[in-house]
């Protein structure tokens, strides 16, 4: 009987697949019955896509300089995002975050943040080759005034 046993364990064992044995997720990636499962701001079926990576550079239009730059540490989501009017020298940074991820391009919200005196946040789309965005800056050092400003379709450089 114990030998039946132990032959019935073997079978058993030696029947059972590995699904994830020959796959490698990169980025972070899991496997889980064969198939990648990928951290935020990370696609592709091995998980070989950082989004962040296919938006940096630098972008132009409506009088601005945009340029991106990834920010992640361990977020791949996370973009650094620097306003600069054209022929200025005044600078605006920002972080933001990646959401809706797909191949041709991701939504990506502005992170709250405050000088002491205004405070900033905002929305938009990207591309590989262009980004469009609202940004509203709240100023609150005399009275509270709200001011959005859109920049639609600047282009990638």
């Amino acid at each position: 009987m114990l030998t039946l046993s132990a032959f019935t364990a073997i079978t058993y064992t030696a029947c059972t697949k590995d699904e994830c044995k020959s796959v490698t997720c990169q980025n972070g990636g899991t496997c889980a019955g064969g198939t990648c499962s990928c951290p935020s701001g990370v696609g592709g079926s091995k998980c070989e896509t950082i989004y962040s990576d296919n938006y940096a550079g630098a972008y132009i239009g409506a009088g601005v300089v945009i340029s991106l730059t990834p920010a992640y540490s361990n977020d791949f989501s996370l973009m650094t995002l620097n306003l600069q009017p054209v022929g200025s020298t005044y600078l605006n940074s920002f972080t933001i975050i990646l959401s809706n991820n797909t191949t041709s391009g991701s939504s990506f919200n502005i992170i709250s943040s405050s000088n002491g005196y205004e405070t900033y946040t905002g929305n938009g789309t990207i591309t590989a080759s262009m980004i469009s965005f609202t940004l509203t800056t709240t100023e609150s050092y005399t009275t509270t005034t709200t001011n959005t400003t859109t920049f639609t379709n600047l282009q990638k450089q």
